[in-house]
């Protein structure tokens, strides 16, 4: 950002290893304008979020999926993301990613 410019609302949204790359990169979402970066609305979904992505990282499939229903249902404009991460998540339940996971996703398409 700028030097004097207004905070845009953004969300961490994963950790991805891109196709062909070994070195995760964290991924984010810019929501909208200074407002809402203000805005109440959008401190719950931050701090939800990050409770979510908690979850998720130290394999708690059944806290992520409660954190990102939740969320699904509070943040229309985000609904197929998190309905992503649900199958994402009920997915790493019948194949855990294993001890040394990082939590990080590895894609396997471009």
């Amino acid at each position: 950002i700028a030097e004097g410019a207004d905070p845009l609302a953004f969300l961490e949204l994963d950790l991805i290893a891109l196709k062909g790359k070994e070195k995760p990169l964290r991924i984010f979402a810019i929501l909208d304008g200074s407002e809402y970066a203000k805005s109440d609305k959008y401190a719950m979904l931050v701090e939800g979020q990050a409770e979510m992505l908690a979850c998720y990282r130290r394999q708690d499939w059944d806290g992520a999926e409660k954190h990102a229903e939740k969320l699904k249902h509070s943040y229309a404009d985000l609904t197929n993301y998190y309905q992503m991460l649900i199958t994402r998540i009920n997915s790493y339940r019948e194949m855990p990613p294993g001890q040394d996971w990082d939590g990080h996703y590895i894609a396997l398409t471009k």
